[in-house]
């Protein structure tokens, strides 16, 4: 499975999952996914969801500030970066979030770093 993430010169955000040439599925969110502004703040672009292999993920966005670490409920895991989002919404950093297993009302909580000082930034992940 092949994921493409891209954003429109209107600010809508976009996923892709592409199974092969002729299976895929795509979804568009609205600009108020990655608001502008170069706040620190965690910010869901997309999910959770599921693939085909059963695989769960959000996407997310922080929006100023290095990503250290992460933990979903408390526990470890590890973000894909994505990319850095392009100025039509505001900039910052996308990443991806495999996960085995579908979060039902967890805490997704990044460490970052800001202007040589830490930050905990957390949001809500569930249906």
């Amino acid at each position: 499975m092949t994921r493409y993430f891209w954003e429109t010169q209107g600010g809508r955000m976009c996923l892709a999952l592409a199974f092969s040439a002729t299976d895929f599925t795509f979804d568009c969110a609205g600009p108020t996914a990655a608001e502008r502004g170069h706040q620190p703040e965690l910010r869901a672009l997309f999910g959770p969801g599921a693939d085909l292999s059963a695989s769960f993920y959000p996407a997310f966005r922080i929006g100023h500030g290095n990503l250290i670490s992460l933990t979903l409920g408390g526990k470890p895991v590890k973000a894909e970066w994505i990319r850095r989002l392009g100025p039509q919404v505001g900039g910052g950093d996308a990443y991806f979030v495999p996960l085995s297993h579908w979060p039902r009302s967890e805490r997704l909580s990044a460490k970052v770093a800001v202007n040589g000082r830490q930050k905990t930034l957390s949001m809500n992940v569930d249906l």
